[in-house]
């Protein structure tokens, strides 16, 4: 496994995938350590809002905009790539790729705000939510809680290793 040149995260590469590797570049430390607990519960962000949608079928003023928040969460990685491609492997690709993912809620606002004449609570309740957690799973590797889930969830991500 050879490290990525200039790489300022921790990747190795291995037949073409990247995952993260034990490398640290330039002293830092890796990746999944700064960004690991964010995009779990990002995941479980998407969860959460699938389930609000499935349980508002049947009121699809809600059902649809709940699956708006929920996708939202979803284009992260998009982003993310996108930007790595435009700039290059720096350390603000992975928080800006989770952060603008909220401007596809906001332009979901706005067309309510445009076509209803007000913005429908299912997009208040995502966005403060989304952003909320967000924030605070940006700075939770830097407590003792966070250095224990990520303990927690490196010895997840080395059980299920074989399958990536």
């Amino acid at each position: 496994m050879a490290a990525l040149p200039n790489c300022p995260f921790s990747f190795t590469c291995t037949a073409g995938r990247y995952s993260s590797g034990t490398c640290c570049c330039y002293g830092k430390p890796p990746l999944w350590q700064f960004f690991g607990p964010v995009i779990l519960a990002i995941l479980f962000l998407f969860l959460g809002f699938y389930v609000l949608a499935l349980q508002n079928l049947k009121r699809p003023e809600c059902h649809k905009r709940y699956l708006i928040v929920a996708s939202a969460g979803g284009l992260g990685a998009a982003v993310f790539r996108i930007l790595l491609t435009i700039f290059g492997p720096n350390m603000w690709n992975i928080p800006a790729g989770i952060l603008l993912t909220n401007l596809y809620i906001v332009a979901g606002m706005l067309r309510d705000r445009r076509v209803e004449g007000k913005v429908h609570k299912a997009y208040w309740q995502g966005l403060l939510v989304c952003v909320t957690v967000e924030l605070v799973f940006f700075v939770v590797p830097h407590t003792a809680i966070g250095q224990a889930l990520l303990r927690v969830l490196g010895a997840i991500g080395e059980a299920v290793r074989f399958m990536y």
